[in-house]
């Protein structure tokens, strides 16, 4: 029996974990590695099978990242809201949405449109559908504060969009010798992640103290 009631209140312990900025920076962080390997993934295949055009692989980037963040923000939701698979979903769904959207203004509209300008606009259009989707039929019910998410992760994608973006500020062939160059490069393409898990968790904090609030 107290065998019994100790596993009791371990799990009642594991289920009312506190939501923590540390962990879901982490989170989010292997979420947007992931993201990365999903758009070399799929740009690899769109290149196989021949597919994508002059505007290849824009839809990739919102897929890729949408996929990546979107599951690992997920996972690290389970013990905090329910259906946390929509979280993922809706996550694929609105940069999937953004990029493709993208790819169309490109392939039928006459205008020259650089990439390093417009895709931190996709990123952020693709995070505030997300966020509208996550809100209204994931985080609506907790706490009226959440309402604010939407702003939360469009300016937190942009952000990251813009710090990761900063790569093409680096010449990649000048000096190639230093290594100082290739590691500046790999910390400004995973650099987004920490930047977009801190900004949004420390929104997170705030929700979930309030709805363990009495």
């Amino acid at each position: 029996m107290n065998h019994i009631s100790y596993h009791k209140e371990t799990m009642k312990e594991q289920i009312q974990k506190p939501f923590t900025v540390k962990r879901w920076t982490l989170m989010t962080c292997a979420g947007w590695v992931i993201g990365i390997l999903l758009i070399f993934g799929l740009g690899a295949l769109t290149e196989t099978l021949g597919i994508g055009g002059d505007s290849g692989g824009q839809a990739g980037i919102g897929i890729g990242m949408g996929a990546g963040v979107g599951w690992m923000q997920a996972i690290a939701l389970r013990k905090h809201i329910q259906a946390t698979q929509k979280w993922f979903w809706f996550s694929v769904l609105g940069f999937s949405a953004s990029y493709i959207l993208f790819d169309i203004i490109v392939i039928f509209i006459p205008v020259d449109l650089r990439a390093e300008t417009v895709l931190p606009l996709a990123s952020a259009l693709g995070a505030a559908f997300a966020g509208w989707l996550q809100y209204y039929f994931l985080l609506k019910s907790i706490s009226p504060r959440a309402k604010r998410w939407v702003i939360y992760n469009c300016g937190s994608w942009l952000l990251a969009h813009l710090f990761t973006e900063s790569i093409f500020l680096i010449n990649m062939g000048k000096e190639p010798r230093y290594i100082i160059i290739p590691l500046i490069f790999i910390m400004l393409l995973v650099g987004g992640g920490p930047l977009l898990g801190i900004l949004t968790g420390r929104f997170f904090v705030s929700v979930f103290k309030k709805e363990n609030t009495p």
